[in-house]
């Protein structure tokens, strides 16, 4: 038996074309005031029916486009107010998120990284899951990608683009 080693690991959602309880085919979502993310082919979230998948992020300020200083904390900090931007611009909210993965490059950042999550959500915060992981884009200490539920009823406004 060989020995793998795991270098890259993708990970994809998919909806069923054609299904009836389809609103109509997902959307690439845009934050208001972010730089274009040329040269990086993801957007900054994806809706699809009643769901919003807010793409990784890290403590990156983006009026700066730099990663914040300070280690796991304000990286968290940030990461969490840039999610709460994608999920505004989705059309939700953190109060709607249900679920987080968070990658951290040391678990010796996860009490650091508590801390901050939990100013986000001090009561009935989401799922989620937390793994190690060797490196990350730009040096972070941490990234974290959400799922939230769109509300029912009047929709708030999205932000889209094509492409």
């Amino acid at each position: 038996m060989e020995n793998w080693r795991g270098e890259v690991e993708i990970q994809c959602n998919a909806v069923a074309r054609g299904d009836p309880h389809h609103t109509g085919p997902p959307k690439a979502i845009k934050v208001p005031g972010w730089p274009q993310m040329t040269g990086f082919p993801f957007s900054a979230a994806a809706t699809i029916d009643n769901l919003a998948f807010i793409s990784g992020n890290q403590g990156v300020d983006m009026s700066t486009s730099k990663l914040v200083e300070g280690g796991a904390g304000p990286e968290t900090t940030q990461t969490l107010k840039d999610i709460q931007a994608s999920a505004e611009a989705a059309g939700t909210g953190l109060s709607e998120v249900v679920a987080c993965e968070v990658s951290l490059t040391d678990m010796k950042n996860f009490a650091d990284v508590n801390k901050a999550y939990a100013e986000f959500w001090p009561s009935l915060p989401p799922s989620r899951v937390a793994v190690q992981v060797g490196k990350l884009a730009r040096d972070a200490s941490v990234e974290i990608r959400c799922l939230a539920a769109i509300p029912a009823g009047p929709k708030k406004e999205q932000v889209e683009f094509v492409v």
